[in-house]
């Protein structure tokens, strides 16, 4: 027969592998990246209970509490770390769809901002742009994306630029070919 706080443990980790699974489909990158973080450090939480054999006889292998400790650490972490990887993907593939399906336009800086990361030894930037488009209003939205050291010149405040843009959920990226 299962114990109380095996059964509520149990049902824990199930919620929490539901959860996780509902972030995953998150079209908010930033959201879920940052969701993967807060789980793969809260994982750690349940990883102390694994440590609970030490009140338990030598004769027990291991307790259940410390399996079911194990099970929703492993399903934390797991899940954190599916969700920063699929948040690294989804800004490639948006960048893509971008350049295939975009229309071409004008943009004007607004600001520029570095985001952290180098790939190649090229910044990756959040370029904050006005696009103001033939048919309808302008609109501002952030390009983050790899720059070229050789095209850095062309991104300064108030500087014109070429884009790509959707007019549906106004993302954009910086042509510069």
């Amino acid at each position: 027969m299962i114990q109380s706080s095996q059964a509520f443990l149990f049902l824990e980790t199930i919620v929490t592998c539901r959860y996780c699974c509902e972030l995953m489909f998150m079209s908010n990158k930033k959201s879920a990246a940052s969701w993967g973080w807060r789980l793969f450090a809260l994982s750690w939480i349940p990883f102390i209970g694994i440590f609970s054999y030490v009140f338990y006889p030598i004769e027990e292998w291991l307790p259940p509490i410390s399996i079911y400790c194990l099970v929703i650490s492993l399903c934390m972490m797991i899940s954190g770390v599916v969700l920063i990887l699929v948040s690294l993907s989804s800004g490639a593939s948006d960048n893509r769809r971008i350049r295939q399906t975009g229309e071409p336009g004008q943009a004007t800086i607004l600001s520029v901002q570095d985001s952290g990361t180098r790939i190649n030894n090229h910044f990756v930037l959040n370029v904050g742009v006005r696009i103001a488009p033939a048919f309808g209003p302008a609109f501002e939205t952030v390009c983050s994306q790899v720059i070229p050291i050789y095209h850095m010149a062309q991104i300064q405040k108030n500087n014109t630029v070429n884009v790509l843009y959707l007019k549906d959920t106004q993302e954009a990226v910086i042509d510069f070919e």
